[in-house]
């Protein structure tokens, strides 16, 4: 098992985070910026609509594997500015 990690600036507009077909995964993400992010799919959320990742907040996604169309992943945005998000990610 490999991990890796990544250090991604998300925006207001959605950061893809993971792509499709990445295949199965455990992700690991830490908000460590100093506003909420949202994560969701592609084109499936605005700011305030995806599913929270508050400052200094973990979320384990234990097996996770992308989903959806050509544009598939996991995407993150910012209601402002740039947030840094960490993720490990263990395949």
């Amino acid at each position: 098992m490999a991990i890796r990690h990544r250090l991604v600036g998300v925006t207001t507009e959605p950061t893809l985070l993971i792509a499709r077909p990445h295949g199965r995964a455990d992700l690991y993400l830490l908000n460590a910026g100093g506003d909420t992010v949202y994560l969701g799919g592609p084109g499936e959320f605005l700011a305030d609509a995806g599913l929270p990742l508050p400052p200094g907040q973990t979320l384990s996604l234990p097996d996770f594997e992308a989903s959806g169309g050509p544009d598939g992943g996991l995407y993150a945005v910012a209601v402002a500015g740039t947030v840094n998000v960490r993720m490990l990610i263990a395949d």
